[in-house]
């Protein structure tokens, strides 16, 4: 997340080497929009990842439509620049859904990176791609 404070960036100039953005943060952090994301890109020079959810309230269960905007969502955030995405999924029992990992880590154009929410999951069999494409 990119705070500003008087004018002044927290981020990059505070030593970090990345920034994770998010929206409404007050809901858990939610995708983040597009502007917010080119915003920001034009005030730092470090690496954007961006959280990928949806919507908030339980977790980071998703029906078949919230998996499908997800996926197309992280391909709008990179089309715009995102340096990379944060995401999670995990099944109704609070185990991580390793199928939808797998098949989002596969087809991710860039970065992924698991949501650190992913500490109270019950499963860490998640399988995250740490690769940069080629494209």
């Amino acid at each position: 997340m990119l705070r500003l404070h008087g004018g002044r960036r927290a981020g990059g100039k505070g030593g970090a080497d990345r920034i994770e953005l998010n929206s409404a943060l007050f809901l858990g952090g939610l995708t983040p929009s597009i502007g917010a994301l080119e915003a920001v890109k034009a005030q730092v020079k470090i690496p954007v990842m961006c959280m990928v959810r949806p919507r908030e309230g339980r977790g980071f269960c998703y029906t078949a439509f919230d998996y499908d905007t997800v996926c197309r969502d992280a391909l709008a955030l990179v089309r715009a620049g995102a340096d990379g995405v944060v995401f999670g999924f995990l099944n109704d029992d609070g185990t991580v859904d390793a199928a939808r990992c797998a098949d989002f880590s596969a087809a991710s154009a860039r970065k992924t990176r698991k949501s650190r929410r992913f500490s109270t999951a019950r499963s860490t069999s998640c399988r995250t791609s740490l690769r940069r494409s080629t494209h």
